[in-house]
């Protein structure tokens, strides 16, 4: 386990014994100092509470946004950044279980628009490890929210408009989610239609066949006994 380097106001603590660790250890490491350095440097603490929206998943997401944002801007004028914050993507998306899409029930949005932030900012393609998230979830909501992705380039240095923005993808995209929820409620509804009427009509012949079955057996009982008066 990693320890995050700890913000101050306008400082902060890098872990102890970090000049004992190496490789990817290191690299992961440096990318959570990267990303804090960066949140100090580009981040408006007191902007970003006035532009938080009220629903949670929103505000998760925001707030996933803007760390996303921050790292971008740090990476296109720092590329070596890159290699690192990528390192502290990766170790996050393991560390809460999302490179495994068979354990997860719920889509994560606000780690899904980080990713597409950093991709659509800095240029970071989406790790290995978010193949799986990405294809269930991921691709639906880069297609859908392509127009609102296009635009993140160029609101990278103003974090009012790019928070606007990020609340206008949510939004849609929480719109679009619950449409579909109910087009998948009705057609659910539609198909217990169809079973049922099925169910009825199958009653209605079984029954037709029945009272058929039932006035031929009548129809011969009347016979036989016409026979019998006409031998008496």
């Amino acid at each position: 386990n990693y320890t995050r380097p700890i913000l101050h106001e306008e400082s902060l603590t890098i872990p102890t014994g970090f000049h004992e660790i190496n490789g990817n250890e290191k690299s992961i490491t440096r990318g959570m100092a990267d990303s804090a350095a960066l949140w100090l440097r580009y981040h408006d603490a007191k902007l970003h509470k006035k532009l938080m929206p009220s629903d949670m998943e929103a505000r998760l997401a925001l707030n996933a946004a803007e760390r996303s944002r921050v790292e971008s801007l740090g990476i296109t004028q720092m590329p070596g950044m890159a290699e690192n914050i990528n390192a502290d993507v990766v170790y996050s998306l393991k560390s809460e279980g999302l490179d495994n899409i068979n354990e997860i029930n719920e889509i994560p949005l606000p780690k899904i628009i980080s990713m597409l932030v950093r991709e659509s900012i800095a240029g970071l393609p989406i790790p290995q490890e978010a193949e799986g998230i990405m294809k269930k979830w991921g691709n639906i909501i880069k297609a859908q929210a392509s127009n609102n992705l296009n635009k993140l380039p160029t609101l990278a240095d103003n974090q009012e408009e790019f928070a606007h923005e990020i609340n206008n993808l949510v939004k849609q995209w929480q719109q679009t989610g619950t449409q579909q929820e109910e087009l998948e409620k009705q057609e659910e509804l539609n198909n217990n239609d169809d079973e049922s009427t099925e169910n009825q009509d199958q009653q209605q012949d079984q029954s037709r066949e029945n009272n058929n079955e039932g006035q031929e057996e009548l129809s011969g009982d009347s016979g036989a006994k016409g026979e019998i008066q006409d031998l008496s």
